[in-house]
């Protein structure tokens, strides 16, 4: 009878039993890690709180002054500390969140996490080439949400590639 279930297991379910269990304890908790990596995690109050936050970064809630402070200051530790990064957020194929705040013009606005890193990469060093320059334009506004886009003389090929709307 033991015989019996040692063939059973050792037959094609055992192997297939034992690749199960190793994608769920090995390859899942990876692939959910990869997915979250750079996502946001919740304080003591309840509420998200990106990592830089938690190592002195502003807060969310913190309204950066123009878009150049943002890049200096959310943006640039953000690809020091991550170069590895294509987004922003550091995440992969889901929807990405709001990052940082900035003024512009009489509003507000938020970079999502979405932005691509290369892009803001041009954009900073667009901006250290041109100071006083203004990088950004109002674009198409999408369902009642005021956008702003990258302005063609930065030389980036995809406004998309930077996404930035009103609050």
């Amino acid at each position: 009878m033991g015989s019996g279930r040692l063939e059973r297991l050792l037959s094609i379910a055992g192997p297939l039993i034992l690749l199960f269990l190793i994608f769920v304890r090995v390859v899942l908790p990876y692939l959910r890690e990869r997915s979250l990596r750079g996502s946001s995690t919740v304080d003591e109050f309840g509420m998200e709180t990106p990592e830089e936050t938690r190592r002195g970064a502003p807060p969310l809630q913190a309204i950066n002054p123009d878009f150049a402070t943002l890049l200096e200051r959310v943006v640039a530790p953000r690809m020091d500390v991550h170069p590895e990064w294509e987004r922003l957020d550091g995440a992969y194929g889901v929807p990405g969140h709001e990052i940082a705040r900035f003024s512009y013009g009489d509003g507000i606005y938020a970079l999502n996490g979405e932005s691509r890193m290369d892009a803001l990469a041009a954009i900073r060093k667009w901006l250290q080439e041109n100071p006083g320059e203004d990088p950004l334009m109002r674009g198409k506004m999408r369902k009642g949400v005021g956008r702003l886009v990258i302005r063609p003389e930065v030389g980036w090929p995809k406004a998309d590639a930077v996404r930035i709307e009103s609050v």
